[in-house]
Order: structure tokens, then sequence, then C-alpha cells
């Protein structure tokens, strides 16, 4: 996907994961929203999620970054 940098899966305890996903900028990152839902690799991918029913799009939060420490 034009744009896309990298993903990263996180957990917080025991049951608690959060999908970090790095874009090249917010543009390329909402350039992708008309087409996440029907993209075949998106369904894939979040079909490996236990959601409960959540629509995954109801957790999605658009973060800027201020600062990147380390190698890159």
């Amino acid at each position: 996907m034009n744009g896309f940098l990298r993903r990263e899966l996180l957990k917080h305890g025991y049951s608690e994961y959060a999908d970090l996903v790095h874009w090249r900028d917010q543009a390329a990152a909402e350039a992708i929203k008309p087409t996440a839902g029907t993209s075949s690799e998106c369904i894939a991918y979040l079909a490996l999620m236990d959601m409960d029913g959540v629509d995954p799009a109801e957790g999605v939060r658009h973060c800027a970054s201020l600062a990147a420490y380390g190698a890159t």
C-alpha cells in the first residue's frame, strides 16, 4: 500500500493488544480508508484478530509522531 512503512503488534497485560501501523504521512494513512474494508489483504489480517463483534474502524486512532529515538 502506498505510503505504508511498517506495523508493530504491541501487548499490554494478559489480553490487550494494539496494532501500530506506521505511514509515511497523514495523507497516506487517510488515503487507505476507503479501500481498507474491501482489500483482501486487510480482510485476511483482520480475520486473525478476535474482535468480539467490534467494528475494527471503531478503535482506530491517528496519532502524530513527535519524536523517534534509536535505529530506524
